[in-house]
């Protein structure tokens, strides 16, 4: 399963949009707008290499059985 699956792109990068602009703060105001929209895609980019079905659960991280 992937992220694709459960969410659209649209519905991913607006959850991400706050640590997106925290960051944001960072760049020189003259390259933001490049530089938010080149992050944006990489994020789109890199959901193809993200797969939720071997996430662990919470019993299998603290080790209960």
């Amino acid at each position: 399963m992937k992220v694709t699956d459960i969410f659209t792109i649209e519905e991913l990068l607006e959850k991400m949009n706050p640590k997106i602009q925290k960051h944001l703060k960072t760049v020189p105001n003259e390259i933001r707008d490049d530089v938010e929209q080149e992050l944006k895609i990489k994020i789109i980019n890199s959901l193809d290499n993200i797969n939720i079905s071997n996430i662990p659960g919470f019993f299998d991280l603290i080790g209960g059985d």
